[in-house]
């Protein structure tokens, strides 16, 4: 629901951690977590809680499902490897579809999963400051293109030239160049926003995959050539 759990404090988790994964060392990983990492996550928590977006317990299980995800996810990834394309392309396709299932029968039910909007609306100041990207409609479309794009891009031979610190440079690369996307993308019309949404999010995990491995592969290529 709006607000549960806290976004932020998801994704704080997840960078943070995938970040410090890849850089540091094993002699340093734990002195890394504990000196880096968990201050970050408290800050993030009390900035959220401070600016009174979320509730406490709001910002702890934002913490405990990213916990979840990274462990279950980020420490398992061969079992997504391992899919064959039908069964991951099955899956991206039921993300859509199962949440818009949910959210039609919340409305059926007589509940509306966007109340917290229609408030933001009538009590906030501006309305400018009520953005499309914060609707939870908004989120199935970015997590459906990433998740197609996933799919698309996660092959085996793909896949198997990762290098962290590679993959690294890449997500950060290409985060900037589709944030920078997004902020011009026209919010005027709703459906030409979600559908380059889609695109801008499909793009940016297929090329976080390809770019490493096209790097690498010409790499190759070239040396093998000079030899």
């Amino acid at each position: 629901g709006p607000g549960l759990p806290s976004g932020h404090c998801q994704a704080s988790f997840v960078v943070w951690y995938c970040l410090l994964d890849a850089l540091a060392r094993d002699k340093t990983r734990t002195i890394a977590f504990v000196v880096i990492f968990l201050p970050m996550q408290v800050l993030m928590m009390c900035s959220r809680i401070f600016i009174s977006a979320h509730f406490p317990h709001q910002c702890l299980f934002g913490f405990l499902f990213a916990l979840f995800c990274v462990r279950s996810i980020y420490h398992n990834h061969q079992l997504f490897e391992q899919q064959d394309l039908k069964t991951k392309t099955l899956r991206s396709v039921l993300l859509p579809v199962l949440a818009c299932s949910v959210y039609s029968l919340l409305l059926l039910t007589g509940f509306d999963p966007d109340w917290s909007i229609h408030l933001a609306k009538k009590w906030c100041a501006d309305h400018d400051w009520i953005y499309l990207d914060t609707t939870p409609f908004y989120a199935m479309v970015r997590y459906t293109g990433a998740a197609a794009g996933l799919v698309v891009a996660g092959l085996p031979r793909f896949l198997e030239y990762q290098n962290k610190i590679l993959t690294l440079l890449s997500g950060i690369a290409c985060g900037v160049f589709t944030n920078e996307i997004h902020r011009r993308v026209p919010r005027d019309d709703v459906v030409l926003f979600y559908t380059v949404e889609t695109l801008l999010n499909f793009a940016n995990i297929f090329l976080i995959i390809l770019l490493p491995f096209t790097i690498k592969t010409l790499f190759k290529v070239n040396v093998d050539g000079k030899r």
